[in-house]
């Protein structure tokens, strides 16, 4: 597969959507057939094989639109909607725990513009399960066709995880429709001692998790999980802003520190030492997210926080 020709599938795909969102957005049929497919035979899922593609795929008593096959098994399966509608939905969730109990690893939402890719086993939120985000008609092409790599056929064969291309190889027009923030896709960047700044790490759940972090006074602590780094950051500002009060910070759904260990998702909230609470059950990408927001919210440069995994 050649990623220029996927780019211009996908720029195709794109033109398609501003030119006739009203006629493809009438129902679901008419958007697998004139977006979704196409993107799918790109990546090197040929529909019209049906051991490359099974349609109407059953989960449990579920139909999934599609389930991606890789040697006669499903490696992933595929919930399509009409253009327009919005990804996350109780079906969504149901399908997620269905592809859960059948050992499916990964789980593609798509309404022809939009793409999540979801880790089935992962746990946490919905929100905090997307590995991959694609938006046809929001980010430059060349983009969406490097992190769509995590659905290339060849990416998802038995014992693979999903990885997007860390460079951008192509050779592309600059400056149409080009995104201005980093995105939780990317990479993260290693230095030449084995740390990554905290603002370029990226969560992966097939990474081995962190096992040590370095603050920004330099001080450096052995932690066992990503939820530690979450937790050595809140600590050490505990430490240099002891009369930190209650707080909420981040621009979406912003994050919350309370006086009680009230309204925390899952098993509760973690106390820090100055008898606050902060939510520890944020997972992936949402941990870092947070954790950078939280320094932002002090002043501090989440540059000046790094991690490493040996």
């Amino acid at each position: 597969m050649a990623l220029d020709e996927l780019a211009a599938t996908i720029d195709t795909l794109r033109q398609r959507i501003i030119d006739h969102r009203e006629s493809i957005a009438t129902n679901e049929t008419r958007t697998r057939q004139v977006l979704i497919d196409p993107l799918l035979n790109s990546l090197g899922w040929d529909v019209t094989d049906p051991t490359s593609v099974e349609l109407e795929y059953d989960v449990r008593g579920k139909r999934a639109d599609y389930a991606l096959l890789v040697s006669g098994k499903p490696v992933a399966v595929i919930e399509a909607k009409r253009l327009g509608r919005q990804l996350i939905d109780n079906d969504t969730m149901q399908v997620l725990n269905y592809a859960n109990s059948d050992g499916i690893d990964y789980m593609v939402v798509t309404n022809g513009d939009q793409w999540n890719m979801f880790s089935v086993f992962e746990r946490g939120a919905i929100e905090d399960r997307i590995i991959m985000e694609l938006n046809l008609t929001a980010v430059a092409s060349h983009v969406n066709a490097l992190k769509s790599l995590s659905m290339w056929r060849s990416n998802l064969g038995p014992g693979e995880s999903p990885v997007a291309a860390s460079e951008p190889v192509l050779d592309v027009e600059e400056g149409r429709n080009e995104v201005d923030h980093p995105t939780d896709d990317e990479p993260s960047q290693i230095d030449n001692e084995g740390w990554i700044r905290l603002d370029e790490a990226r969560y992966n759940a097939r990474d081995p998790r962190p096992t040590r972090i370095r603050l920004p006074d330099q001080s450096e602590i052995r932690i066992a999980s990503w939820k530690n780094v979450w937790i050595s950051i809140a600590e050490w500002m505990v430490e240099r802003e002891p009369q930190m009060t209650a707080c909420s910070f981040g621009n979406t759904k912003p994050t919350v520190i309370k006086t009680t260990d009230e309204g925390f998702w899952g098993s509760g909230g973690y106390q820090l030492r100055n008898g606050l609470w902060i939510e520890p059950g944020v997972t992936g990408n949402t941990l870092l997210r947070t954790a950078r927001s939280f320094l932002e919210h002090f002043n501090i440069e989440p540059s000046s926080v790094a991690i490493r995994f040996d």
